[in-house]
């Protein structure tokens, strides 16, 4: 659990559960995060340059849920859902996210749902000494229910 909160009212907030249950044959990974804070826009492409900076903050609310069960000894195969919606609480007047010029000028909300494959043979989760850890998932955000990919175009990284 991790929460920043400075004096200008800036927040970010990090909550996790990482919990192996019965004998470890599953392992649960939660995550929910939410950030009021303020980052850069430079624009898109190799031709930026540092004068093209502009300030904005966004509203970035973050959560994702991965379920994997032991399949063979030391590899773990589950599923993945995925949430992220942001919006723009602060844009320069005038800018590349104020006049609409960047694709997801207006935030978005996306959803994705996937497959995670985990190699686990370390011999301690919390302090390994030996073993490896090698963890391959892939997530699709197209044509999942409740995502709308993106207000204004394409997502915001």
């Amino acid at each position: 659990m991790a929460l920043i909160h400075t004096q200008n009212r800036q927040l970010i907030t990090d909550l996790e559960a990482d919990l192996y249950l019965a004998d470890e044959q599953y392992h649960l990974n939660a995550y929910l995060g939410f950030q009021k804070f303020p980052f850069k826009v430079y624009g898109i492409g190799n031709a930026v340059t540092d004068d093209d900076e502009e300030d904005y903050t966004p509203r970035i609310t973050r959560g994702d849920l991965t379920l994997e069960r032991s399949v063979l000894p030391s590899v773990r195969a589950g599923l993945k859902l995925d949430y992220s919606d942001r919006s723009f609480i602060e844009t320069e007047p005038g800018g590349m996210l104020d006049s609409g010029t960047l694709p997801g000028h207006r935030g978005g909300m996306l959803t994705g749902a996937g497959l995670v494959l985990t190699m686990d043979s370390r011999d301690s989760v919390f302090y390994p000494r030996s073993g490896v850890l090698h963890a391959l998932g892939v997530t699709s955000f197209s044509r999942v229910p409740g995502g709308d990919r993106a207000r204004g175009g394409t997502s915001p990284s």
